[in-house]
């Protein structure tokens, strides 16, 4: 039996991987983490701005349950969903510990989007589940890719 080229280890079968490839590697996760976390923040963003902005019945035409709440705890969310775009934003700048604030605001994303999730399962609201379960897994992957890049 001949050799082929991916059993002789001279010809790069065994061959490690070069400095160019994990570094390229690295690029595209930092690149990655950057796209989704700019994502999650323009979801945040949008959605606190509605939240302080938007008149209650609009809201509750929108999103079904603002009218079951409390006026106030729905300007409160909106307010906490700016702070979460402006901490997704933060970790992004340089010179800022943008590990502790990412990994907080990752905390928060990730509480707020389980718990509407399930308050969207047992409203059986299949729309804002889903999108709840996109923001869960944007938050998981942002964290993992943070994770692995420091």
């Amino acid at each position: 039996m001949t050799p082929t080229r991916f059993d002789d280890p001279s010809r790069g079968a065994a061959r490690q991987p070069n400095r160019a490839r994990i570094k390229r590697q690295a690029h595209y996760r930092k690149l990655t983490r950057w796209t989704l976390q700019g994502w999650l923040t323009m979801f945040y963003l949008a959605a606190g701005y509605a939240k302080l902005t938007e008149p209650t019945e609009l809201l509750g035409v929108l999103l079904t349950w603002p009218d079951a709440v409390d006026p106030v705890f729905v300007r409160a969310l909106g307010g906490l969903e700016l702070v979460l775009a402006l901490g997704l934003v933060l970790a992004l700048a340089p010179r800022v510990p943008a590990r502790a604030i990412l990994n907080r605001v990752l905390a928060f994303s990730l509480l707020e989007s389980l718990a509407f999730f399930l308050f969207h399962a047992v409203e059986r609201d299949f729309g804002h589940m889903l999108v709840n379960a996109v923001l869960v897994a944007l938050s998981v992957i942002v964290f993992r890719t943070q994770e692995r890049a420091s």
